[in-house]
């Protein structure tokens, strides 16, 4: 840039936004041939409706039914653009690079749009839906979703933040929520009792009274996803991971115990685990086996969909009388906080045994998200190293 910088106004900033596709205040300065300070100033003077409107150029483009499969999404030339610079410019890792991915492909599929097509008010319309509970996505992964692809496209931090979409952190770790076993017990009466029958919110009907087998698998779900600390698990495409994706031909039945085998995730993706069921959840195994001795076994042990089991779950707490802020953007996922800090405390906080147990590929990771060893742990250790003689209370891992 050469010679004093030449003032714009508010108009031709709104211009080459419309034109150049991007807020980004260093290229607008370089396309206004004034100094970014002057861009600054202009856009404070420029509400969001009107850049949504400036960037309409992209906004035109609903995403049509044949598109919303996810290996069509991922061709899209500014998604698979957007992936080769996450992955080999930024240097990110393919994990990072397909979790961002694949919120974007959330939105864009919730939404029926196309990437390009999203606007940050539309991003920040949806957080206030997600916020009210009203929309089933983890805030945090969704706001850093958005803030980066927005970032991708140019857009400016400073007004994402503004919007909501920021980065922060804090008070999203939720590892160290968990369920008690009055709870559990609480959720388990409401269970019983509501799969004696057809069960519907309205929304989602689950024939438990028409199809007995959907009624058994449900009342023995809760404590597999307990005994386990298997999630979920995901059905789209080949990610057919978690629990709900266990296939019965995977199942190893013994005397003393049950191995099942089980794909969940880990950092190189979707990998096996050997679960192990004993003691109690081996009783519990059987009597669910003695439930559906004489029903015909579907290919999968606990044939339900994601969404199916989420509103099931939800109404039970609400009826078990379990505080929704404790539960609420994770009603699935807490199952496995509350099974990696029982086993631990069970096992004097043992994070390789219960690393293995549980299906964790790093115990630094366990560590990091329910704590390292307390210190009358140690102390304990430290006693019993030494020879002398240790009084340890009994503690278990059951569910109830």
């Amino acid at each position: 840039m050469s010679g004093r910088p030449r003032a714009v106004d508010k108009a031709a900033v709104l211009q080459v936004i419309h034109d150049t596709v991007t807020i980004s205040p260093s290229e607008l300065a370089k396309s206004l041939n004034v100094a970014r300070a002057t861009v600054y100033r202009r856009m404070k003077e420029i509400n969001q409706e009107e850049i949504d409107q400036a960037l309409g150029i992209i906004t035109e483009g609903e995403l049509k039914p044949a598109e919303m499969e996810w290996e069509l999404f991922q061709k899209f030339p500014d998604v698979k653009k957007y992936i080769e610079t996450l992955q080999y410019v930024r240097k990110n890792t393919a994990t990072y690079t397909r979790k961002r991915v694949r919120m974007l492909y959330r939105v864009c599929i919730m939404l029926k749009k196309k990437p390009s097509a999203l606007t940050p008010q539309m991003a920040a319309d949806l957080l206030i839906r997600i916020r009210k509970g009203e929309v089933e996505i983890g805030e945090y992964d969704f706001r850093m979703g958005m803030r980066v692809w927005f970032g991708y496209r140019g857009i400016n931090g400073a007004l994402l933040t503004n919007l909501g979409l920021d980065s922060d952190n804090s008070g999203e770790d939720r590892s160290h929520l968990k369920f008690t076993r009055e709870q559990r017990a609480a959720f388990m009466r409401v269970v019983e009792n509501w799969t004696c029958r057809n069960w519907s919110n309205g929304k989602i009907t689950i024939p438990f009274a028409d199809e007995p087998y959907l009624g058994a698998a449900m009342r023995f779900l809760p404590k597999f996803l307990y005994y386990t600390g298997t999630r979920i698990g995901r059905e789209e495409n080949d990610n057919k991971t978690g629990a709900l994706n266990v296939l019965w031909e995977n199942v190893g039945i013994q005397p003393e115990m049950v191995i099942i085998k089980v794909v969940d995730k880990g950092k190189r993706g979707g990998i096996n685990w050997f679960k192990q069921l004993v003691g109690d959840a081996k009783a519990d195994f059987d009597r669910f086996m003695q439930c559906i001795a004489n029903l015909p076994k579907p290919i999968r042990m606990f044939p339900f969909k994601v969404k199916h089991v989420r509103a099931f779950f939800k109404a039970a707490y609400r009826e078990a009388g379990i505080p929704e802020k404790l539960w609420k953007g994770l009603p699935l996922h807490i199952w496995r906080h509350t099974a990696a800090q029982d086993l631990l405390y069970a096992t004097h906080y043992n994070y390789e045994l219960a690393a293995q147990i549980l299906g964790w590929e790093s115990t630094e990771v366990m560590k990091k998200s329910y704590g390292k060893m307390p210190y009358e742990e140690l102390t304990i250790g430290l006693v019993e190293a030494m020879g002398l003689p240790v009084v340890k209370e009994k503690r278990e891992f059951l569910f109830s």
